[in-house]
């Protein structure tokens, strides 16, 4: 379990890096447009997602919503997408996935997290997953980890601090059937500003996802249907 503590620490980690930020008057969309161009890739900002200590969820709600994605989501990933508040499906499902699932390779990568981190954080695996229930709870890389398996879909993070030569970090694999291999299909893309938010990014020729204003209108309008 972390502490209040640590919590403290992390959050008082993330205020300087904003104040640094604030203090060179550059915003999250201006630095992570810089690495982009740094970096020499073909992507564009998506629509802004929302920094309201959930950004992860939500970048991964505007991904799924991709023209190139939404045809191939698995049955548990569109039932995210039609709820009323789909970046909070999306933590209860991936936790209900992650611990009730008999799948080999999750069981492999929860032995790895018992004796790991698991063992250095003196936290249970039931636990961890609980905890990202919480409102504005950091999306580490257990949990990115644990969306790709929800999805069966890789994510690939793009950092801000990174190089041309190596503009991702490694691919998040979502293959259940062979760890560490590549899904079928198009991968969610990512922007990570290290330490402080997540952005739903888009290749060049793909329209932006929709705002999360008109998710929650279709979700509701899609519910009201379905009981008239």
């Amino acid at each position: 379990h972390i502490s209040d503590q640590d919590k403290h620490f992390q959050a008082a980690i993330q205020q300087a890096a904003r104040n640094s930020l604030l203090t060179m008057n550059i915003s999250f969309e201006d630095e992570i447009k810089q690495a982009i161009k740094r970096c020499g890739l073909n992507l564009q900002l998506d629509k802004p997602t929302p920094g309201d200590g959930n950004c992860f969820s939500h970048a991964v709600i505007q991904q799924a919503q991709r023209s190139d994605i939404r045809s191939t989501l698995n049955k548990r990933t569109q039932k995210v997408l039609n709820s009323i508040e789909p970046y909070l499906e999306l933590k209860q499902g991936v936790k209900n996935f992650m611990l009730s699932t008999k799948n080999i390779t999750v069981n492999a990568f929860k032995v790895d997290f018992e004796q790991t981190v698991g063992l250095a954080e003196q936290v249970s695996w039931g636990n961890f997953w609980r905890r990202h229930l919480e409102d504005k709870e950091w999306a580490d890389a257990i949990f990115i980890q644990g969306t790709a398996y929800f999805l069966e879909k890789d994510i690939h993070v793009f950092h801000t601090s990174a190089t041309h030569d190596r503009p991702f970090s490694d691919p998040v694999s979502g293959n259940l059937e062979n760890r560490g291999g590549t899904c079928p299909g198009a991968p969610l893309l990512i922007a990570y500003v290290d330490g402080l938010h997540y952005q739903s990014v888009l290749p060049l020729d793909l329209p932006l996802s929709p705002s999360l204003q008109e998710t929650l209108a279709s979700s509701q309008k899609n519910t009201k249907a379905s009981t008239t």
